[in-house]
């Protein structure tokens, strides 16, 4: 998620108090590993679609595609950006 957070940073994330949007940092549940990625697009069909801030680096929705809601654990609060 470089730049907005560095390897090894702290975060604080909260379970869903709403409904995922856009923008949100979220903590999801993929292939057995916890990642951080920023919501693209939330579909009510297909899921939501997750991006990280450096799309060169970034494995991401762009490789295994749309997650389910359920897959989602957290959204970030802080640092907030």
């Amino acid at each position: 998620m470089l730049p907005t957070l560095r390897h090894g940073q702290f975060v604080l994330a909260l379970g869903w108090l709403r409904q995922p949007r856009p923008g949100d940092i979220v903590i999801a549940q993929h292939q057995h590993l916890e990642k951080i990625k920023r919501i693209h697009q939330v579909d009510s069909l297909r899921g939501v679609f997750v991006l990280g801030d450096n799309p060169n680096e970034s494995t991401d929705s762009r490789h295994f595609g749309w997650l389910l809601p359920e897959e989602l654990v957290a959204r970030v609060i802080w640092p907030r950006h």
